[in-house]
């Protein structure tokens, strides 16, 4: 039996490779003796696919899976390289061993919310699979990304629509109950998320750039690996979006809290109810204040740009 191989290849995607591997008489039992030579050998192509294989392979137990982050280029770190063991509800998710959804998600535990928050921002794949059952438009791009790159160009209309039939999906296969809801996070869950104190103030307008900090932490300029920023800081070597998970979590397990794309969140930035909130800043972006954890941004939701992104999050009980 190759149930380890199986649901390793299947978390990345890859499990269209698996005759590749039972044709050459690979089992579950060698998985761990595979270097990188044996994968190119058996059809991986990209090194980061294989990194990742290599390290799911060597957790080996049929208990875990692979939390696939994409490959960082030369000169950034990747953070993850283990392969944790996976939650069977979001109730027992922790920050080692998250819940992963049916599209590779996962999905991890913040402070003061019962919410659970998916460690990065929808990935193109993500999105692209959403378009191919949907028949919703796939959104243009004028740079290259690849599948891990967050997706852009997508509204809050966008994102609300993704989400909606993110959960109808996984509640039709069992994998959430009934009442569990993918949705974008509210503005105060998104401050949970990054670490800001409880904000009292009544609106996200109120609260923008009131707490001082940065994801990274106080200081000025940004320090190089610290995240996704406008080139103009030298902080890192992309020119657009970075493959997400290409800089390091923070304490909560999440990704791209600061830098890559902006995200958008639930609620409205003031009582005009005109603009929904953006939080986190992009790849754009190089304005102090902007890249303020506390800082919000504001856009109409039917507004579609090539810094904007969206993260999901999970609430509700959850059953398999």
């Amino acid at each position: 039996m190759n149930t380890t191989l199986s649901s390793i290849l299947q978390a990345e995607n890859l499990d269209h490779l698996l005759t590749n591997f039972t044709d050459q008489g690979v089992t579950d039992s060698i998985l761990a003796e595979l270097s990188d030579s044996d994968l190119k050998d058996l059809g991986i192509d990209k090194l980061g696919e294989r990194k990742r294989l290599l390290a799911a392979f060597k957790g080996g137990a049929s208990t875990s899976t692979v939390v696939p982050v994409a490959a960082a280029p030369s000169g950034v770190e990747t953070p993850v390289t283990a392969s944790p063991a996976i939650a069977v509800t979001p109730a027992e998710a922790t920050k080692e061993s998250p819940f992963v959804n049916s599209l590779g998600m996962p999905f991890v535990p913040i402070p003061r919310y019962d919410t659970r928050f998916c460690i990065w921002p929808v990935r193109v794949q993500d999105y692209e699979a959403y378009c191919m059952a949907s028949g919703a438009q796939f959104p243009p791009c004028d740079f290259p990304q690849d599948s891990y790159h967050p997706i852009v160009n997508v509204s809050w209309d966008d994102a609300i629509e993704f989400s909606v039939w993110l959960t109808g999906k996984e509640r039709a296969e069992g994998k959430i109950a009934k009442n569990a809801v993918y949705r974008l996070p509210t503005d105060l869950e998104w401050s949970a998320a990054v670490g800001l104190p409880h904000e009292p103030e009544a609106t996200p307008a109120e609260r923008s750039e009131k707490v001082p900090g940065y994801p990274w932490g106080l200081r000025w300029p940004p320090p190089k690996g610290s995240g996704n920023y406008d080139q103009s800081l030298e902080v890192d070597s992309f020119e657009h979006t970075s493959p997400v998970g290409s800089f390091p979590a923070n304490a909560f397990g999440l990704y791209d809290m600061g830098g890559n794309v902006w995200e958008w969140c639930m609620d409205w930035y003031n009582p005009s109810q005109e603009y929904r909130v953006v939080r986190g800043a992009s790849w754009s972006n190089f304005n102090p204040e902007l890249l303020l954890s506390s800082a919000r941004d504001n856009h109409t939701p039917d507004l579609r740009n090539l810094s904007d992104g969206f993260r999901c999050v999970l609430v509700g009980e959850s059953s398999r």
